[in-house]
């Protein structure tokens, strides 16, 4: 026999009550849990976290790229002035090397006239241009550069950033800048014939220029720079 209908009203009733409070009940556990946030000390504490592995990670990154950055633009530079020297001697010949007849701003012009035709034409820069009576200079797309002058051979500094506004001074330091000489056929560091030994005793040498050997030790290790090369960190 079926309850009498206030009984089922009843019962309807306490039912969805109790629905209704174990679905607030849930609802108002989820809510807890999406409030709910760090603490001051555990924010603390994972910064500093950060901030030692940045500190212990970062200094090795810049290092790192500061390496790779010299010895790509190092190959590069070579690479490229002796592509554009082969192409000038299959349009003239034998170019040889530059030979000056006179002082001067005369000198100077004749040797930029001469490095234009022979050398920089095949090469794509943002500035090729006389820079003093003796020193003409080029600048590349990747910031890189060299000043250059003729005697008996075209000896040609290279610097890995190159900064127009600088001094004329050259010093070959291992650092940014590193010498290298043409001598009608070919660029290369100077003094490549040297032993490895006697290329770090003139590299590695104190002070901040005439380290004339570096260019020349780098590439006889394969264009990278040795484990202990001290002036590139």
């Amino acid at each position: 026999m079926p309850p009498p209908p206030e009984k089922l009203i009843t019962t309807r009733i306490s039912r969805n009550k109790s629905i209704n409070y174990k679905n607030t009940h849930l609802y108002g556990t989820a809510n807890q849990k999406i409030f709910n946030g760090f603490t001051l000390a555990e924010v603390l504490i994972t910064l500093g976290v950060i901030g030692v592995i940045a500190a212990i990670t970062i200094p090795t990154a810049i290092s790192r790229y500061n390496k790779q950055n010299a010895e790509v633009r190092l190959k590069k530079f070579y690479s490229t002035m002796n592509q554009a020297i082969n192409l000038s001697i299959e349009e003239h010949g034998e170019i040889g090397t530059y030979s000056p007849d006179s002082e001067g701003d005369q000198n100077a012009e004749a040797f930029g006239k001469w490095i234009k035709e022979n050398i920089t034409k095949y090469m794509t820069t943002i500035k090729d241009e006389k820079l003093n009576n003796y020193y003409y200079q080029v600048v590349f797309m990747d910031g890189s550069g060299f000043q250059a002058y003729g005697t008996t051979n075209m000896y040609v500094f290279y610097r890995l950033n190159f900064n127009t506004k600088s001094s004329t001074r050259t010093n070959a330091d291992g650092k940014n800048e590193f010498l290298f000489i043409f001598d009608g056929k070919r660029l290369n560091p100077i003094f490549n014939t040297w032993s490895t030994r006697d290329l770090k005793n003139n590299c590695y040498k104190p002070g901040d220029s005439q380290r004339f050997g570096c260019a020349a030790l780098i590439m006889k290790n394969g264009w990278k720079l040795p484990e202990d090369y001290p002036w590139i960190r």
